[in-house]
């Protein structure tokens, strides 16, 4: 059965997206912050990782400029996963991020995005873009 590492701090999110890779056979760890997240990998592997890219942290929703301090939270945890859990896929999750930082995600570490809300078929699609990458130079029509 594949693993999936799932960083979300919205308990909701979280327990959804579990059922969700829980539909797709998916055995999961789902954790709130970075802390737990550093935490589970020294102890486990993982197939693939979903990483929110908006990490509040006790933020508020309303503050513009600490949203942009819980976007560095994420894209930092991005990074760092990437470093320490080389070889594993990172997908970024996101609701509301774009421009820059949306951009970035993929020079801090992730592969591939997901925009919030997303459904099962959604979810799945990026799964296989990111655990069955076509080989190099090929194309889909």
């Amino acid at each position: 059965m594949k693993r999936a590492l799932v960083i979300d701090d919205n308990e909701v999110f979280r327990s959804t997206l579990v059922a969700l890779l829980d539909d797709l056979h998916f055995e999961c760890v789902a954790v709130e912050t970075p802390e737990e997240a550093r935490d589970v990998i020294l102890r486990e592997r993982f197939d693939v990782i979903l990483c929110d890219l908006i990490l509040r942290m006790g933020i508020s929703p309303d503050d513009d400029d600490e949203l942009d301090a819980s976007v560095m939270v994420g894209l930092n945890t991005i990074h760092e996963l990437s470093k320490n859990c080389v070889g594993t896929p990172i997908i970024a999750m996101s609701g509301v991020v774009q421009g820059e930082a949306l951009a970035a995600i993929e020079k801090f570490g992730a592969v591939d995005r997901l925009s919030k809300p997303f459904g099962l078929k959604e979810l799945e699609n990026a799964l296989n873009r990111v655990m069955n990458p076509l080989p190099s130079g090929a194309y889909t029509a």
